[in-house]
């Protein structure tokens, strides 16, 4: 068996202290600390899962692999609005704008047709701006060739000039300061929302996207032990009855240490079917 238990002190991702570890034995004849937990039955539960997982690999492509790690951080044509190019204006290698100005939402397409401009090209969903006004044209495409087109030209956001103050590049591609005249005849803007939205910087955007998504796979063997102390069977069916009491039951242990979508992830990547 290439894992076994060990009692120790330990302490689990989310701070909470343990008294056994899952450890995993090298060739050397070492072993290497995969996951704490708080006691003895909770470490041979995620042993259990581990061999239920083990040996289960699935190859990728490229460009399959590009495209589920695009469907899992939400950038199809709804979740293309989180891409930091979203009415944000950036430049190519070359020096040409591009943003993304619009998806094909309901509201899009019926906004098309009410002001009678040519309908949204079959399969396209996404409007890009190309060019400094004036002179830009709009394109539409599909979420997949926009994020190809921004990969191949190097889409960015270049640094305000030297010495200049705190704004923003706009549709003509000039730095336009937050002291700018045309700034202050804006009418004032109303109080935030969550539904409004608001400008991030791409470090900003990423820390977002990985505090959303991340989970590595030893938080996700402490959660599927907790699971299965409660009656959770990898084996079984995720939406059969068992399954949902054990997950209720596991919620209600351990109130408001996870949610149910962390439940379910972490069933996702122990099943490998995880980000």
């Amino acid at each position: 068996m290439p894992w076994k238990t060990i009692k120790r002190d330990c302490k689990q991702s989310s701070g909470k202290k343990g008294s056994h570890v899952v450890v995993k034995k090298k060739k050397d004849g070492g072993t290497e600390q995969e996951s704490c937990h708080t006691s003895e039955e909770k470490a041979k539960s995620a042993i259990r899962a581990r061999h239920a997982n083990e040996g289960r690999t699935v190859k990728f492509t490229r460009r399959s692999l590009r495209k589920l790690v695009r469907e899992a951080l939400g950038t199809g044509p709804s979740g293309i609005k989180n891409h930091p190019a979203y009415r944000e204006v950036h430049f190519t290698r070359d020096g040409e704008v591009r943003y993304i100005n619009d998806i094909a939402d309901e509201a899009t397409i019926a906004a098309v047709a009410d002001l009678g401009e040519d309908p949204i090209p079959m399969g396209a969903d996404v409007a890009v701006v190309m060019g400094a006004n004036p002179g830009s044209k709009t394109v539409w495409m599909n979420s997949a060739e926009v994020l190809d087109l921004i990969e191949r030209e190097g889409w960015h956001v270049p640094p305000p000039p030297a010495g200049s103050k705190p704004g923003f590049w706009d549709g003509k591609g000039k730095w336009l300061e937050d002291s700018d005249p045309l700034l202050s005849e804006l009418p004032p803007l109303p109080p935030v929302s969550e539904r409004r939205t608001f400008r991030v910087t791409k470090k900003q955007l990423r820390r977002i996207i990985r505090e959303a998504i991340a989970m590595d796979s030893n938080r996700a063997y402490e959660l599927i032990a907790m699971l299965e102390e409660n009656g959770y069977s990898l084996f079984a069916v995720p939406a059969s009855d068992k399954n949902q009491r054990a997950m209720d039951n596991t919620l209600a242990v351990y109130p408001g240490e996870f949610t149910r979508e962390d439940l379910q992830q972490a069933i996702q990547i122990v099943q490998g079917r995880g980000v």
